[in-house]
């Protein structure tokens, strides 16, 4: 798997940023395509959804929902209308320059980037796998397995 890591300063302490390099399956957190557990019809909220990015409490948990895998989707826009600190998703073609670093847009709203705890600079940083539905609330994935 290609991977990308880029140390940082984040509010002051050293920190380290991966991810897998598929910006053009990145829709960030607040866009990236979902379905809520408790929705009977299962529709599709998120960037470009009729639904809208998210469901009322209807269906009880707000936070009670599942993300789409990446062979669920297509290719996510270029652009999402979402920005932090003036940066935007970036272009995978720029991402594959060993000189361009993970950006704000990355850090902050990037679904696929993944950050060391506050503290831990130097921790191995496991790269999320989505290939498979990641379910925002782990125990309502019907795969759940309780390892207490």
């Amino acid at each position: 798997m290609e991977r990308k890591e880029t140390e940082i300063i984040y509010f002051g302490q050293k920190a380290k940023v991966a991810c897998d390099m598929k910006c053009n399956k990145a829709w960030g957190f607040t866009c990236r395509p979902k379905i809520y557990v408790n929705d009977p019809e299962q529709r599709v909220y998120g960037l470009g959804s009729k639904h809208g990015y998210w469901a009322s409490d209807e269906f009880g948990d707000e936070d009670d929902y599942f993300c789409l895998s990446d062979d669920e989707l297509e290719e996510a826009p270029e652009c999402t209308g979402t920005w932090e600190g003036g940066d935007g998703k970036p272009f995978i073609e720029d991402m594959k320059d060993k000189d361009v670093r993970h950006n704000k847009w990355c850090v902050r709203a990037c679904e696929r980037c993944v950050m060391t705890e506050h503290g831990k600079p130097d921790e191995e940083l496991k790269i999320k796998d989505w290939s498979k539905r990641r379910y925002n609330i782990p125990k309502s994935n019907p795969e759940y397995k309780d390892e207490q």
